[in-house]
């Protein structure tokens, strides 16, 4: 699979990140409120858990 930088340059992605959409969301919104240095994410459940 080829894409397209933002100036039209074909890239080659390398690395596939599989996430649900929820996590996410709800990690924009821990990142918007200062907030995601207080989770990981966890392979196991699919989910942010708090540290």
């Amino acid at each position: 699979m080829k894409l397209e930088d933002r100036f039209g340059i074909p890239v080659k992605p390398r690395e596939w990140f599989f996430l649900p959409l929820v996590v996410i969301e709800e990690a924009i919104k821990n990142i918007q409120a200062g907030t995601l240095d207080q989770f990981r994410y966890d392979p196991e459940t699919a989910s942010l858990t708090r540290l």
